[in-house]
């Protein structure tokens, strides 16, 4: 299926065959290759006399109309992005919440005792230096957690 027939004609979709057949004829004296030399109007045409010709027979226009149905299906916009053109909504993050609290706890805690059992493992146990470049995952949570807390 190339065109919405229904466009090219420039009638609704419940059009009577009347309808369909006056917009037709307007048509087709403004682009027919007899009375119009552009180019472009042979393409017109045929594709005025095409749309025609389907939306005349009852079996071809169910058939268009089931095609033009599962289009729009597929390519209809979701509800929530056509209202007023706005986009959607992202809900509120309610940062007191008990999951968003104890997920920055968690990192707390998980920063604070990475820090402290490397730093003694190196210092007192005899760990080599470069145990030390372990402690980068608890410096890079730290931060995070503590201004997680600190939020409204």
């Amino acid at each position: 299926m190339g065109f919405d027939h229904y466009r090219v004609l420039g009638v609704d979709r419940s059009a009577s065959e009347q309808e369909i057949k006056r917009a037709y004829r307007a048509l087709v004296k403004h682009c027919h290759p007899d009375r119009n030399p552009d180019p472009a109007a042979v393409r017109i045409f045929h594709a005025v006399h095409e749309a025609y010709t389907t939306l005349m027979d009852a079996d071809a226009r169910a058939a268009h109309d089931a095609l033009l149905r599962t289009r729009d299906a597929l390519y209809a916009p979701h509800r929530s992005s056509t209202i007023r053109n706005t986009p959607p909504r992202v809900p509120d993050i309610r940062t007191r919440h008990w999951a968003f609290v104890g997920l920055h706890i968690t990192g707390l805690v998980f920063g604070l005792s990475l820090l402290i059992s490397i730093t003694f493992g190196t210092v007192f146990l005899g760990w080599p230096m470069y145990s030390l470049a372990l402690t980068i995952p608890g410096l890079v949570v730290l931060p995070d957690s503590l201004a997680g807390l600190r939020t409204k």
